[in-house]
């Protein structure tokens, strides 16, 4: 655990530096993705009138962390945070696709 929090703490640190596929550090366009990361919320909405309050948390979830990465698209925490949540909530969808198939 004591590597992970140094690697978290570098992220922060180094949140100046340009990222590969980066012309400057900040996307230019990243106003974008911020106002489609909205919509994750019409899923979340919709599972929970269904009642499935899990997969509209993690919409929800999903949704609020991709705005706060895309509001100032930077490399550092949040960007991986927000990569992360995405990954796990793919799994999440994945699974209930696979076990309520019919």
């Amino acid at each position: 655990s004591g590597k992970f929090l140094e690697h978290i703490k570098s992220l922060s640190e180094n949140e100046h530096q340009v990222g590969p596929c980066h012309k400057s550090n900040v996307y230019e366009d990243s106003w974008k993705l911020f106002y489609t990361s909205l919509l994750f919320m019409v899923p979340a909405i919709m599972a929970f009138f269904f009642n499935l309050l899990f997969l509209s948390g993690t919409s929800f979830t999903v949704s609020v962390v991709a705005m706060n990465y895309w509001r100032n698209a930077k490399f550092g925490w949040r960007r991986w945070i927000d990569m992360t949540v995405a990954k796990a909530a793919f799994l999440i969808y994945l699974y209930h696709a696979v076990m309520h198939a019919r």
